[in-house]
């Protein structure tokens, strides 16, 4: 079904370069030059968007802006000669969406009416269907197909509107810092000699206590062979029968 666009000015010439341009980009247009005439075809043929100019012959077009947001959510474009800050801002606070000055390109007139019906039609909230199980992304609730819309559930953590928007999660615990501190005291005892510690102190009175033992046996064996003449071989042995 095509979208249905409004569009109210009072001069015929601009009324129907728009309807024509619309019409060639597939909407369906319907037209008003006067204020009264675009809040009757308002009410009797909802518009999917109201392109509309602020000077009327018989009114204000911020009024009529003003009026449609009472009971119309369709956006409003407001399509006008008038420049002016004040003028502008007046239009977006009755409730406009876009302002577009005359002169105008008509491809960005077509561009900025698509974009305006695009957020019209993007969904409120994010929801998702999973076969039965009705998950808001935005609200985080979740209820089972068929239950009322006030019987939704809130997400518990691990939930699975928690799993589908949680973000990955970091080695960063107790248990890596461990390691960390690990790794680095290893590597520390690699590249960094110990001194002065009680462990190099234990290893020198060691080699000391060895030193002075064979300095001893020595002495001994060199006494051993002057008193038996030769070698340590030629010690006598004793026999035993």
């Amino acid at each position: 079904m095509r979208e249905r666009i409004l569009v109210v000015d009072d001069e015929p010439q601009i009324l129907r370069a728009v309807r024509t341009s619309l019409q060639a980009a597939g909407y369906e247009v319907d037209v008003a030059e006067t204020a009264a005439a675009a809040l009757t075809s308002a009410a009797s043929r909802p518009p999917d968007a109201v392109i509309l100019d602020l000077v009327l012959p018989d009114g204000n077009g911020i009024d009529v802006c003003r009026e449609l947001r009472r009971w119309s959510a369709a956006p409003v474009l407001v399509l006008s000669a008038i420049g002016d800050e004040q003028e502008k801002v007046a239009a977006l606070d009755a409730g406009a969406g876009d302002y577009v000055t005359k002169p105008f390109g008509v491809e960005e007139l077509l561009a900025r009416v698509r974009a305006a019906l695009r957020r019209v039609d993007a969904p409120a909230q994010p929801v998702v269907d999973l076969g039965g199980l009705v998950v808001n992304l935005e609200r985080r609730l979740r209820r089972r197909e068929g239950q009322p819309r006030d019987a939704a559930e809130p997400r518990r953590r691990g939930g699975l509107a928690h799993r589908s928007t949680r973000r990955p999660r970091t080695h960063c615990g107790s248990s890596a810092r461990r390691t960390a501190a690990t790794s680095e005291r290893s590597t520390s005892r690699r590249s960094t000699p110990i001194r002065g510690s009680s462990r190099a102190g234990s290893t020198s009175q060691t080699r000391s206590r060895c030193s002075r033992w064979w300095t001893a046996r020595s002495g001994s064996t060199r006494r051993s062979c002057r008193r038996y003449g030769g070698s340590p071989a030629a010690r006598p042995t004793s026999s035993r029968s």
